[in-house]
């Protein structure tokens, strides 16, 4: 069985249903729109940081670490969102 498909689901035929409730209820949903909106915030934060280079040269370490990060988180909501 699909991961995320329900036993129902699976002895259907056709492309499965995938259960996304326990990511959001609902497209519609306040848990869905707030996500939207920090992703929003979170790639404006991403931008800031990329473009940063006063950070970048002063500890590029750090700086790429935190790139990543927020990358990564970013990158993460946005799939979610799909």
């Amino acid at each position: 069985m699909p991961v995320g498909a329900t036993k129902a689901q699976s002895k259907t035929k056709g492309a499965p249903r995938w259960d996304l409730t326990s990511i959001y209820p609902a497209f519609d949903s306040a848990e869905y729109a707030a996500d939207f909106k920090k992703l929003s915030r979170e790639t404006g934060r991403f931008l800031v940081l990329a473009a940063d280079t006063s950070a970048a040269v002063a500890d590029p370490e750090k700086w790429l670490l935190a790139c990543i990060k927020l990358h990564n988180s970013t990158s993460d909501l946005a799939e979610n969102l799909q």
